[in-house]
């Protein structure tokens, strides 16, 4: 820049000039020798005096409910991790002695849930305005109470007034179709478990018959088989005690 202009005779005029301060008009009346094209005061207004003004205007930003819920929701759960970190601070936290390294790490241990703390104060505030953003963009027009949106026991509602439609009475009359025909169902299905049973439980008799039947037939032939073997002994012995 001062190569191509050459030296500038008086150095110290821009530089003792007054710069725009944040906020301030960048068309203010400046000195001949300021608006001239190698010096810096120059420069720096013509730049300045450039700038649109139109963006100096903050547009709106457009919330939306469930980003804000978001927010509040991943604020709350921030809250909750750091109080845990407190309190797992507060149980090592170890008694006062003459021990330096105790009392250094006590120290820093204090230091830590003071950060905590002053962070879930910060994240308390903007919970805060997060709740009273909600409250003002989800603004119920009827202005209902919390009561209105539960149904109560013992309290009279609009819901009370379906008894008496016609809606109402065809799904009851259909209700109880459905159930008298599953009352039907039911007691069939008992009957056929019932002979099911008392089929099985001939067969198991009939089985158990025909078991026993074949054991008396054994047994009586193994008790034949051990008569003929006496009368057989008797006979070998009968002419010895004779002799």
């Amino acid at each position: 820049m001062y190569s191509q202009q050459g030296p500038p005779s008086a150095p110290s005029q821009p530089l003792t000039s007054p710069l725009p301060q944040p906020g301030t008009p960048s068309n203010l009346p400046i000195s001949a020798s300021q608006s001239s094209p190698g010096s810096f005061g120059g420069s720096f207004s013509q730049s300045s005096s450039t700038q649109p003004q139109s963006q100096s205007v903050p547009k709106e930003v457009a919330l939306n409910l469930a980003s804000l819920c978001k927010v509040g929701q991943d604020t709350v759960q921030d809250i909750v991790f750091r109080a845990q970190e407190i309190f797992q601070l507060l149980r090592t936290v170890q008694p006062p002695n003459n021990f330096g390294a105790v009392v250094a790490a006590n120290s820093e241990k204090k230091m830590k849930i003071l950060e905590q703390m002053k962070t879930i104060r910060t994240l308390f505030n903007r919970l805060k305005k997060i709740c009273d953003k909600l409250d003002e963009v989800a603004e119920d027009p009827e202005d209902r109470t919390l009561e209105s949106w539960i149904p109560m026991k013992g309290v009279e509602n609009e819901f009370q007034n379906y008894k008496d439609s016609d809606a109402y009475r065809a799904a009851n009359e259909e209700r109880r179709e459905l159930l008298e025909q599953i009352v039907i169902k039911n007691q069939h299905l008992k009957e056929i478990i019932d002979y099911t049973r008392n089929v099985i439980w001939e067969i198991n008799s009939m089985l158990a018959a025909a078991h026993s039947f074949q054991d008396f037939h054994r047994r009586e032939s193994v008790l034949k088989e051990f008569t003929d073997l006496l009368k057989n002994k008797s006979r070998r012995l009968s002419p010895l005690s004779r002799t």
